[in-house]
């Protein structure tokens, strides 16, 4: 069984738990997937919302099955779990109320600030776990989302060339 470890940014003043495959030592040209996972729908009519305040069961546990695959696909995966999850720094006070109060421009903000630190965090898996460079055989990182996480992996691109310069990837 894989155990979960911590990435840390922004000063560590935000962790975020992770999976991780492994390096593939005898290759050069692995590519890394960084997974981020979606939500869990329960048999209630539950709001967005509601699912980012208090849905914690679909998590990274949902990429564990892939790990020991990938390296038969030359691929390395790393599965990220996203804040407010186990492992992960939680939302503070009022950080998720921007989705709450209709104001277009906070719901941006709020989706940005998540996108931002997806890009932080792939400028902390290039540089702590050495992910080997892209080329044409392969390499470099691919950003997945699974359901729901796709909102955060979007942001991730949609806000890209609004970051500042040391994580613009």
């Amino acid at each position: 069984m894989t155990s979960e470890l911590t990435a840390s940014i922004d000063d560590g003043s935000l962790c975020f738990s992770y999976l991780d495959s492994g390096a593939l030592p005898a290759a050069e040209d692995y590519v890394t997937l960084l997974c981020v996972h979606g939500n869990t729908f329960h048999k209630c009519e539950c709001t967005y919302l509601f699912l980012l305040r208090y849905a914690s069961s679909f998590s990274i546990a949902i990429f564990r099955k892939l790990l020991p695959l990938a390296k038969d696909y030359k691929l390395r995966v790393v599965a990220i779990n996203r804040r407010s999850y186990p492992g992960s720094s939680s939302f503070i006070p009022g950080e998720l109320d921007a989705l709450e109060s209709g104001d277009r421009a906070l719901q941006s903000t709020f989706f940005r600030d998540r996108g931002l630190e997806i890009a932080k965090l792939i400028v902390w898996a290039v540089q702590a776990l050495h992910i080997p460079p892209p080329t044409a055989k392969g390499g470099g990182i691919c950003l997945m989302g699974w359901s729901v996480g796709n909102i955060f992996t979007s942001a991730t691109l949609r806000f890209l060339a609004t970051f500042p310069e040391d994580v613009k990837i």
